[in-house]
């Protein structure tokens, strides 16, 4: 149960922070930090934007098909990146209010 919890938020979470990014980059307010993602967006911002709800997509499939592995291991990964994608939202969230 917690997993499923986790994998919603961080669907949730990673669709808000695709769009927030998006706006930064696309106004030059911020630059992208994950050298993958940041590769994709040179490529072309409709890339960025459709890869990062393309990994929304997959979490809600896991979800939807109730196939979210119940390990130690995904518990451990999903609470860490639930954390980690709470700092950088909060991190946008500053960076959207001094704007």
């Amino acid at each position: 149960m917690l997993e499923k919890r986790l994998f919603i938020y961080l669907a949730i979470v990673n669709m808000i922070d695709g769009f927030i990014s998006l706006y930064g980059l696309e106004n030059a307010l911020i630059g992208e930090l994950n050298p993958i993602m940041n590769v994709i967006y040179e490529k072309h911002s409709l890339l960025f934007i459709l890869t990062k709800l393309s990994f929304t997509g997959m979490m809600l499939l896991f979800i939807s098909y109730d196939k979210i592995p119940k390990t130690i291991i995904v518990r451990g990964l999903s609470i860490a990146a639930s954390l980690m994608y709470t700092v950088v939202l909060g991190t946008h969230c500053v960076w959207l209010y001094m704007i």
